[in-house]
């Protein structure tokens, strides 16, 4: 696990196409791009919000955060190297760990 510093706007949603295909489904992002995770924690305070108006990727529902969020290993064994740590995250075509 690793923290991302803190200060750093996250908004995390979760994609709704990916928990269909069995895919890792939740979104954390920031000005520096996208990761997909299967598990992350937010440790800070953090906003639930529900917009008539969609996020420009389609979210209605999404958490806004300005404190550390870590990103938890996923549990299908991908790996990612974020700011030189490596973490798991989904970088490939995988299946659910159901099927």
């Amino acid at each position: 696990m690793s923290g991302v510093p803190s200060k750093m706007k996250h908004i995390i949603h979760v994609h709704q196409q990916k928990v269909k295909k069995g895919e890792p489904a939740i979104i954390d992002r920031t000005y520096k791009g996208s990761t997909h995770l299967t598990r992350i924690k937010i440790d800070g305070p953090c906003e639930i919000i529900h917009s008539q108006t969609p996020d420009h990727c389609g979210a209605r529902v999404w958490i806004e955060t300005q404190g550390p969020v870590t990103h938890v290993a996923s549990d299908w064994g991908m790996t990612e190297t974020i700011g030189g740590v490596v973490e798991r995250a989904y970088t490939g075509d995988l299946k659910s760990p159901d099927s």
